[in-house]
């Protein structure tokens, strides 16, 4: 992902619009422009989000969290049932289901 140009420049559209609407965000309706650089700012992020690439990557940076979350509450579990994890997902699933949410952190 960081080798292709194409989501290089997306990431540089949307950090430049994101950049453009901090600048008067603290100030609401009343800075000029307001809506529209709110709209900018969003439209990049949307082109960036649904690039192919940037799409693959959240997903495999998705699946590779569940995975350290499991290797994380299995460790956990194998030296201790005692031990809490915090699995950094909150619909994290696996592991115990007898400890009615409070097993994870």
């Amino acid at each position: 992902m960081d080798a292709c140009p194409e989501v290089q420049a997306l990431k540089r559209q949307f950090l430049t619009e994101k950049e453009r609407f901090e600048r008067v965000a603290d100030y609401g309706k009343f800075a000029p422009d307001y809506s529209e650089k709110q709209r900018n700012a969003r439209r990049a992020k949307r082109a960036m989000d649904l690039n192919q690439k940037v799409a693959e990557f959240r997903l495999a940076e998705t699946d590779l969290q569940r995975l350290l979350d499991e290797i994380s509450q299995t460790l956990a579990q194998t030296v201790s049932p005692d031990i809490k994890v915090d699995a950094g997902n909150p619909f994290f699933e696996t592991g115990n289901h007898h400890c009615k949410g409070n097993c994870h952190g």
